[in-house]
């Protein structure tokens, strides 16, 4: 999938993410679709079609959130989603990053070179992913289980996980706060 969004001859176009949405992410069944202006890319996809159906849910990543305002935050930010493992969204910064050392040189090169070139790219960072994997899936497992079941501590009992209480009690609430205006 990265070939597929590395491959680009324009800048970020809602057509690009959009295509590779409809012909790549629903088919594969992905559950939830991180952009940057996620917020305004989804409401496009919509009056555009294909999203009947997939099931997949829009997702603002935490750094690209903190720019929108706090509605959009509430809305759309990645922590919010049910079922997203708390993640921050970032993660395909990293991959971008990584491919990014593509640039300067594909650009100059022929379609065939281009393609070959960024397909050894994108096997080398899932090679990298998946030797670290094991460690990765560890760190995250912990960070959540301590979030929503943290140690005995000697704190006062009228304490409590904050974060744990917004996502779960007051989350639903401000999103339907938000939405209404």
């Amino acid at each position: 999938m990265a070939q597929w969004a590395v491959n680009m001859f324009q800048g970020e176009l809602y057509g690009y993410a959009n295509y590779i949405h409809l012909k790549k992410m629903i088919p594969a069944g992905v559950k939830y679709f991180w952009e940057d202006i996620v917020c305004k890319y989804w409401k496009w996809a919509r009056k555009a079609g294909g999203l009947d159906g997939s099931g997949m849910k829009p997702a603002l990543s935490v750094m690209h959130a903190k720019a929108h305002n706090w509605t959009c935050q509430v809305i759309w930010g990645g922590r919010w989603q049910d079922g997203s493992a708390c993640s921050t969204g970032e993660e395909v910064e990293q991959i971008n990053s990584h491919m990014s050392r593509c640039g300067n040189t594909t650009k100059y090169m022929l379609p065939e070179n281009r393609e070959e070139l960024i397909t050894e790219h994108a096997f080398s960072w899932n090679r990298r992913k998946i030797v670290g994997m094991v460690q990765s899936l560890a760190k995250r497992y912990t960070r959540v289980s301590m979030l929503f079941y943290p140690p005995p501590s000697p704190r006062p009992k009228y304490t409590y996980n904050v974060h744990t209480y917004v996502i779960g009690y007051l989350g639903p609430e401000l999103k339907i706060f938000t939405e209404q205006g």
